[in-house]
């Protein structure tokens, strides 16, 4: 099930290591919604980004994911080596110990052909994916993790969702989960008190906890999200230059201060 990178060499000195687990429906949602949590967890610790959406299509492609292609320069052939590049390049960028790993599930845009639209990719789950849901949760399960970074599923788009209820998921077995703001979406005012309230209703979440973001962990976090240069026209197509509109939004989450905001994952209710 696993892709992963060589090992790291052990850390000198013995020194003891927090295994956090940032798990991004598909490359770049880390780097974009809490890159600035992963550089910092990277000075002392070992944090893994797991991409789970990372597989190889096979088969031919749909007019849909052909497009998705044509938008970001790649070919159906290439397209999954070379977004993991892009991981490749973000993960470096974030810190030298993060370590990128790559699940084999698919895109929905590859998993099946009812996501065949901007209306069905941000709409409800079909049935077929509540068997995801389970293998998505099991696989993150099997890599462990004292604690563990799920999208919220700010924007609704059903891969985000898939990975939000693997975390309700894992948040039931006794795991520490907190659910990050899914950049960009979360850049639209409004969205992301309109679904925290939501989920605090159904009692699926609770308290925020700021992470507040120094200029290092900035920087690495703006260098991280220059990576995905595949996307970036397409994901701030409406929000202007990424690093502006981040900083804004981060200093908007942090009252001047840049911070990034996740909320504690409850067990016992799914969305």
């Amino acid at each position: 099930m696993l892709i992963q990178t060589p090992p790291f060499p052990p850390r000198e000195g013995g020194r003891g290591v927090r295994l956090y687990i940032f798990v991004a429906p598909h490359p770049d949602d880390v780097a974009l919604s809490c890159g600035g949590a992963v550089a910092k967890a990277a000075r002392d610790g070992d944090p893994l980004v797991v991409t789970v959406f990372a597989g190889q299509p096979t088969g031919d492609e749909s007019a849909f994911a052909r497009m998705q292609h044509e938008w970001w320069g790649f070919d159906a052939a290439s397209v999954i080596a070379e977004r993991r590049a892009e991981d490749v390049c973000a993960a470096a960028a974030l810190g030298t110990r993060v370590r990128p790993i790559w699940l084999e599930f698919l895109d929905a845009i590859y998993r099946h052909p009812a996501y065949d639209s901007n209306d069905a990719l941000f709409g409800s789950l079909l049935p077929e994916d509540e068997a995801t849901v389970a293998n998505v949760t099991e696989a993150l399960a099997d890599i462990g993790g004292e604690r563990v970074f799920v999208p919220l599923g700010v924007g609704n788009h059903v891969d985000h969702q898939i990975v939000f209820r693997a975390g309700q998921r894992l948040a039931e077995r006794g795991i520490e989960v907190w659910a990050y703001a899914d950049v960009p979406y979360a850049l639209a005012r409004g969205t992301v008190d309109t679904i925290v309230s939501e989920l605090i209703a159904k009692g699926a979440v609770s308290e925020a906890r700021l992470t507040y973001i120094d200029d290092d962990a900035w920087e690495r976090r703006a260098t991280a999200i220059d990576c995905y240069a595949s996307q970036l026209t397409v994901i701030f197509r409406d929000h202007g230059d990424h690093r502006i509109a981040v900083d804004r939004y981060l200093r908007e989450v942090g009252g001047g201060r840049r911070a990034e905001v996740c909320w504690q994952v409850l067990p016992g209710q799914e969305s």
